[in-house]
């Protein structure tokens, strides 16, 4: 890395080693870097762990006490990060043939996902809407979730069509109006996760979709569900929109979740989980479990 360094060579405060850098590799997760003084304006930055630089970061540790590159004269280096995250891309990489047959309609991370206008409108960074025109067959989901380990887990879903609306398949913020509570057929289920099952259930799932709060009540009487456990037989509560928000897929006929993000607004504290979350919910509400991720991927789409 070469430096404007202001005139004045590069150095370390009290000649001590160089601290505060990392590098992230393709994994996209930040390790901690070996950072040398080549000459006046250059630093070499490595790691035996990172075969693959792709950013580099100074200063970067939510309280970075410590470090000390400065240029001769005292002035301290400014916090930094350089380069680009390689891409989070696993349903192109997974499922090649799935990625060929849809039409991506919306894209996201739900792990730093968020509203606007007053909590009602949710923020896509990618929006293909306008664009995909129906009929469509099928509609499906997928959501990929990466740890700081670098484990990698996915699931995808593909079901009939439960509206024709394009509008109303993507995350239910009170804005698209979207509120569904029902069983779909025709779904289709590949995932990674142990306890989630794969194949074909032409009867056996069913979606809650909604921007409202919720409760655990089994109202509609979905077979197998805990009436007083958040799970896959939930009852939403119109009179609190926007609330918390749930955007769960189920199997009720193996007993348990496959996709679910919830929060939708709350950034690293949205609720997302594939397959049966542990303790008093099963759906992940209330887990905030974002903050357990480093990168994360959802996709709409429809095969036409």
């Amino acid at each position: 890395m070469t430096f404007e360094n202001g005139g004045s060579p590069l150095a370390a405060r009290n000649g001590e080693p160089l601290y505060g850098f990392a590098l992230t590799g393709q994994r996209g997760i930040p390790i901690r870097a070996e950072a040398i003084i080549k000459d006046a304006k250059t630093l070499v930055v490595s790691s035996p762990d990172v075969k693959e630089p792709a950013v580099v970061h100074y200063a970067w540790a939510n309280n970075p006490v410590g470090v000390n590159l400065i240029n001769k004269a005292g002035l301290p280096a400014s916090p930094f990060t350089f380069g680009e995250m390689p891409t989070f891309d696993v349903f192109a990489k997974t499922l090649p043939e799935e990625a060929k047959a849809y039409k991506l309609v919306y894209a996201f991370d739900p792990l730093t996902a968020r509203m606007t206008t007053g909590n009602t409108t949710f923020v896509y960074e990618e929006d293909h809407s306008a664009k995909v025109k129906g009929p469509f067959t099928k509609v499906a989901y997928f959501m990929a979730l990466q740890d700081g380990d670098g484990t990698v887990t996915y699931a995808f879903v593909a079901m009939d069509p439960f509206t024709d609306d394009i509008t109303k398949i993507g995350v239910p913020c009170k804005a698209s109006g979207a509120r569904f509570q029902t069983k779909v057929t025709g779904a289709v289920v590949k995932t990674n996760v142990d306890g989630v099952s794969s194949g074909a259930f032409p009867e056996g799932c069913n979606i809650e979709f909604w921007d409202c709060n919720y409760g655990p009540s089994n109202t509609t009487k979905i077979e197998g569900a805990d009436t007083k456990v958040f799970d896959f037989g939930d009852v939403l509560g119109a009179d609190k929109s926007p609330g918390y928000g749930s955007m769960q897929i189920h199997n009720w006929q193996e007993k348990h979740s496959i996709i679910c993000f919830n929060r939708f607004g709350a950034g690293s504290s949205n609720d997302v989980g594939i397959g049966n979350s542990e303790g008093k919910t099963r759906d992940w509400t209330f887990t905030s479990s974002a903050k357990n991720y480093v990168r994360g991927e959802f996709k709409v789409l429809v095969r036409q």
